[in-house]
C-alpha cells in the first residue's frame, strides 16, 4: 500500500511543480498587482460608478435593492451590482476555489492562473505530455485577446474564457474516454461555474465549439464506427450534465431572460418605422467586425497598427519620422482597421500559427478536421459585416446569434482550437522525428505561408492591404474633391502618413519571420539531431513563444498600467458641479451631464440619477427614448450654449421628455454651476386628460404634440380591460401628491385630491416585478407617456407604494438554492462512489 501511494505522489509530483510555476508565472506578470497596485478597468470603473447607490445602501442597511436608479433613469440591478450573499449558487465557491481563495488577486492574477490551469487540464485530459501541456497553457493564457481584456476590466468574459478549455474537456471525457460519471461531474462543475460567471455570449460561443465537436463525434461514432449505443449514452448523461450546471444557475438565467427581453437585446423596437426587430440592431451588433486582412493579426500583430491611439504616443516611432507634417502624423490614429476602436489586437502568437499550419499538413489524427472546421467558422463569423454572407445566415436562422454584439469576440473559439493543433503538430515531431524530413515539403510549405508571408509584408507592406483605414480613405477622396487646388499637400500628408504606417507593419513583420524562423531551426535541428530529449524541444519552443507573447502582451498590460490604489480608488470623485447638486438634498432628481457622451458614460451615475450611462442592456424603449429625444435635446442645448444669443431657458422649455424624467440640472461645465431646469416635473403628478394611440410608434411621437405636465399618453390596446375613470374637469386646487419615501426598489407616495384622479410617475416602467399598492390594496401599474409608471387614485387621502419584487429573484433565488443542493450531493455521492469503487478494487488486487 505504501509502495502504491509513493508511486502516485511521485507522478503527481510534476504536475504540482507545473501547476506551482503557473503561480510564479502568474505572480511575475502581475508583480504590481502584489505591491498593492491596482489597473484602471475602463469598464470596471463603469460598474464602479453604476454600482454607488445600490452598494451605499446595501453596506448602509443591508438591503439588496433589485432596481438601480442611477442609470438610464432607472433599470435592473441584476447586471450591475449584486453582493455575493444574493447569489445561492453553488458555483461560486468553485470560481473562490479556483482563484485560490483570493490569494490572487480576483481581478488581474486570478483569472490568468485560470487561463494556464483550465488548458493544461485539457490538454492533459487530450493525453498530451505533461510538459508540452504546460508549454502551450502558456501560450493559451498570453494569447493578446486573453490579456487585454483584463487590462479593459472585461473581467466576468475573462473568467468564461478561463473556464472555456474545462467545458471541453468534460465533453471529451464523456464521448472519447467513456467516462461517465466523471465525465458528469466534470460537466457540471465545469460548465455550472463558466455559467455563474454570467457572460452569456461567451457560453454561447463556447456551445457553437461543443456542437462542432459532438458533430463530429456523431459522424465517426455513430455512422462510421457504427457505436450508436456509446454516443446515445455520452449525450444523455452529458444533458444530464447540463441540467446540473443549469440548476444554481436558474435565478440568475432567468434574470437575464427577463431582462433581454425587454432590453435592446430583446430587439423588441416598435417604433423604427414601424417595424418589429428581432435581436439586437444589426448595424450596432456588427460595428466591432474583424477585418478580413486583419486575421494577419493572429501571426503579426501590428497589420494594422495595433491599438486605438495616437501615433505621436510612440517616442521611438516619433524619433524615426523625417516628414514636414510629422505634427499632424503625431495627431493620426496608429490603428487603422475597419473596427470602431480597438484596445489592442488578436494576436495568437507567431509560431503557434506556424506549429498551427504546420499540424494541419502532418498530423495524421482526424480529430484535427472538427478543430480546423471550429477554427475557420470562428475566424469567418467574427469577419461579421464583411463577411455578410454566412453573418446573415447565422443571424437569421441560428438561434439566439442575434442577441450578441461585437463579433469579433468569437475569435475565442480558434484561440483555444489553434492551440490544440499546434500541440498536436508538436506530438507528432515528437513521436517520429523522421517526418520532417520525410514531409519536409509541408514543412517548407507551412514555413513559406507563415515566415514566407511575412517576410513579404515586410518587403511590400501593402501586401497586407491599405494603409488607410476605410474612413481615412473616404475623407481623402471627399477633401480632394472639394479642395482641388490643395490637392497635391493633402496627398503628400496622406503619403506620408502611409510611409509611417508601413514602417509599422514592417517593423511587425520582421519580427514574426524572426520568432517563426528560430521555431522552424529548433525543430529542424531537434529533428535531426535532438530527437531523443523531447524536453529540449519544449524548453527551446516554450522559451520562444511566452518571450513573444510576453513582449507583445506588456504593451497593453504592463507595469506602466499599474496605478497606487490611493490614486484610481480617487478617480471616481465629484466635480464642483456635482458637489452643487449634492448639496441641495433633493430626494429624487435627475441629472443630464453634457460634459460627457452622456449615453456612453457612467462616471455621472456615481453621485446621481442618471438619464444616461453606460450598458450594452438598456432597456429597449429607453433606447427609443434617447434616439427621438434626448440625444437630439443634448445636441441642441450645446449648440445653444455656444451661440451667446440663444436664451437657454427658452431652448430647454419645449423639451419635454427631459422635464417629465424629473431632469432638474443640466451640466455643462464639470466646475461650474449646473443649469437648473425650472420646468422639471417632480417626481409624480396628476394629469387632466388622456391622450389614447393605437401602437408604439403613435406613443412615442405623441410625447410631442401634447402638454404632458396635464396630458397622459397611453396605448389604448394594451389596457383594453382596465376602466380609465373621466377625470373632473374641476381640477381640485388643493390636490398633490408627494414623495414621502424612497429607496431604489421602493417608494412611497402621500396623496390628496377631492376627486379622482389619474397620476404619473417619473420613474420607468419595466413590467417585470413593479407592483403598486393603494392603502395596502394591489392596483395596475400602467405604461404612460412610453416610458413612466401612471396609476389610477381613488378620491381622498391615501398612501401608495411602489414595490419592486421580480419572481426572477425571488422564486428563482429559491429554486437556485435547491438546485444547489442536489448537485452538491450529487458531487458527493459520485466522488464517494468513486473512492468506494477504488478502494474495492485495490482490496480485489491485494
Amino acid at each position: 500500500m505504501k509502495t502504491k501511494v509513493l508511486t502516485y505522489l511521485k507522478k503527481l509530483l510534476p504536475h504540482v511543480l507545473i501547476i506551482f510555476g503557473f503561480f510564479v508565472i502568474t505572480v511575475l506578470y502581475f508583480s504590481p498587482a502584489f505591491e498593492g497596485k491596482v489597473l484602471r478597468q475602463m469598464d470596471a470603473e463603469h460598474f464602479k460608478a453604476m454600482s454607488q447607490e445600490p452598494k451605499h445602501l446595501y453596506e448602509q442597511t443591508g438591503h439588496y435593492s433589485l432596481w438601480n436608479n442611477s442609470v438610464f433613469s432607472g433599470m435592473p440591478n441584476y447586471q450591475i451590482y449584486a453582493p455575493p450573499k444574493s447569489d445561492p449558487n453553488i458555483f461560486r465557491i468553485v470560481r473562490e476555489i479556483l482563484a485560490l481563495f483570493y490569494i490572487l488577486p480576483y481581478s488581474t492574477a486570478a483569472i490568468l492562473f485560470l487561463y494556464f490551469l483550465g488548458m493544461y487540464l485539457l490538454l492533459l485530459t487530450l493525453r498530451f505530455d505533461k510538459w508540452l501541456s504546460a508549454v502551450l497553457a502558456l501560450a493559451f493564457g498570453f494569447s493578446s485577446y486573453n490579456i487585454i481584456i483584463i487590462a479593459v476590466g472585461h473581467i466576468t468574459k475573462a473568467y468564461a474564457i478561463g473556464y472555456m478549455p474545462l467545458v471541453l474537456a468534460s465533453f471529451i471525457l464523456l464521448y472519447d474516454y467513456r467516462q461517465y460519471l466523471w465525465g458528469t461531474l466534470a460537466l457540471t462543475i465545469s460548465l455550472g461555474t463558466q455559467i455563474s460567471t454570467t457572460h452569456v455570449q461567451i457560453v454561447y460561443y463556447t456551445a457553437i465549439l461543443i456542437a462542432i465537436y459532438v458533430i463530429y463525434k456523431f459522424i465517426k461514432d455513430w455512422i462510421i464506427n457504427k457505436q450508436s449505443k456509446h454516443f446515445i449514452i455520452a449525450s444523455a448523461v452529458a444533458i444530464i450534465g447540463v441540467i446540473l450546471a443549469l440548476g444554481p444557475n436558474f435565478m440568475k438565467l432567468w434574470e437575464t431572460y427577463e431582462l433581454g427581453k425587454y432590453s435592446i437585446r430583446g430587439g423588441q423596437s416598435e417604433v423604427q418605422g414601424g417595424k418589429k426587430q428581432k435581436g439586437l440592431d444589426k448595424s450596432y451588433a456588427m460595428a466591432w467586425s474583424y477585418g478580413v486582412s486583419e486575421t494577419l493579426t493572429l501571426m503579426i500583430p501590428d497589420i494594422k497598427g495595433g491599438e486605438s491611439d495616437y501615433i505621436g504616443n510612440d517616442p521611438q516611432l516619433m524619433q524615426k519620422i523625417t516628414s514636414p507634417f510629422k505634427q499632424y502624423i503625431a495627431q493620426s490614429p496608429r490603428y487603422w482597421g475597419p473596427q470602431t476602436f480597438t484596445a489592442g489586437p488578436v494576436y495568437f502568437g507567431a509560431i503557434i500559427i506556424f506549429l498551427f499550419v504546420l499540424g494541419m499538413f502532418i498530423v495524421k489524427d482526424d480529430a484535427k478536421w472538427w478543430l480546423f472546421a471550429a477554427t475557420l467558422l470562428s475566424i469567418m463569423l467574427a469577419w461579421g459585416g464583411h463577411f455578410k454572407l454566412l453573418t446573415n445566415l447565422f443571424w437569421n436562422y441560428v438561434p439566439l446569434y442575434n442577441k450578441f454584439r461585437v463579433p469579433s469576440m468569437i475569435l475565442v473559439i480558434a484561440s483555444l482550437t489553434v492551440i490544440i493543433i499546434s500541440a498536436m503538430a508538436i506530438k507528432e515531431i515528437v513521436e517520429n522525428p523522421k517526418i520532417i524530413s520525410e514531409k519536409a515539403k509541408y514543412f517548407y510549405i507551412s514555413f513559406g505561408l507563415t515566415a514566407g508571408v511575412a517576410l513579404l509584408i515586410y518587403l511590400i507592406p501593402k501586401l497586407a492591404g491599405s494603409l488607410l483605414s476605410p474612413q481615412e480613405q473616404e475623407y481623402l477622396k471627399t477633401v480632394i474633391s472639394q479642395n482641388p487646388a490643395n490637392a497635391g499637400q493633402i496627398q503628400r500628408f496622406f503619403n506620408d502618413l502611409e510611409a509611417v504606417r508601413a514602417m509599422i507593419v514592417k517593423a511587425s513583420a520582421i519580427r514574426s519571420f524572426l520568432f517563426i524562423t528560430l521555431a522552424a531551426v529548433l525543430i529542424w535541428a531537434y529533428s535531426k539531431f535532438f530527437y531523443k530529449n523531447p524536453q529540449w524541444l519544449y524548453l527551446g519552443l516554450g522559451l520562444l513563444i511566452v518571450i513573444d507573447l510576453w513582449s507583445i502582451d506588456t504593451r497593453y498590460l504592463g507595469y506602466k498600467d499599474f496605478k497606487p490604489r490611493r490614486v484610481v480608488k480617487n478617480d471616481i470623485k465629484p466635480t464642483p458641479a456635482d458637489i452643487f447638486i449634492q448639496k441641495t438634498q433633493q430626494k429624487d432628481y435627475r441629472v443630464l451631464n453634457l460634459t460627457v457622451d452622456p449615453f456612453n458614460d457612467a462616471m455621472t451615475s456615481a453621485f446621481h440619477q442618471h438619464i444616461g450611462g453606460y450598458s450594452a442592456a438598456k432597456l429597449r424603449r429607453y433606447q427609443d427614448i434617447i434616439d427621438f429625444y434626448l440625444r437630439p435635446y443634448a445636441i441642441t442645448i450645446v449648440q445653444a450654449l455656444k451661440d451667446s444669443t440663444a436664451g437657454i431657458m427658452d431652448v430647454i422649455r419645449p423639451m419635454q421628455v427631459l422635464h417629465m424624467l424629473n431632469t432638474l440640472y443640466i451640466i455643462v461645465d464639470p466646475n461650474s454651476v449646473p443649469i437648473i431646469n425650472p420646468y422639471a416635473y417632480g417626481n409624480a403628478w396628476f394629469v387632466d386628460s388622456y391622450k389614447f394611440v393605437n401602437t408604439p410608434k403613435e406613443e412615442i411621437e405623441a410625447l410631442n404634440e401634447v402638454d404632458l405636465k396635464r396630458t397622459a399618453v397611453i396605448n389604448r390596446k394594451k389596457y383594453e380591460n382596465i376602466k380609465f375613470p373621466e377625470l373632473s374637469l374641476n381640477a381640485d386646487p388643493e390636490r398633490k401628491i408627494v414623495l414621502s419615501y424612497y429607496q431604489p426598489d421602493s417608494l412611497v407616495y402621500r396623496t390628496h385630491s377631492a376627486n379622482t384622479e389619474f397620476a404619473v410617475f417619473s420613474e420607468v416602467y419595466y413590467p417585470e416585478g413593479w407592483h403598486a399598492y393603494i392603502d395596502g390594496k394591489e392596483v395596475p401599474i400602467i405604461n404612460t407617456d412610453f416610458i413612466l409608471r401612471g396609476v389610477i387614485v381613488p378620491a381622498g387621502d391615501h398612501t401608495i407604494i411602489m414595490v419592486f419584487k421580480p419572481a426572477a429573484y425571488y422564486v428563482g433565488r429559491k429554486i437556485s438554492q435547491l438546485a444547489s443542493l442536489i448537485v452538491l450531493l450529487i458531487l458527493i455521492g459520485g466522488i464517494g462512489y468513486e473512492i468506494y469503487k477504488s478502494a474495492k478494487k485495490q482490496k480485489h488486487e491485494a
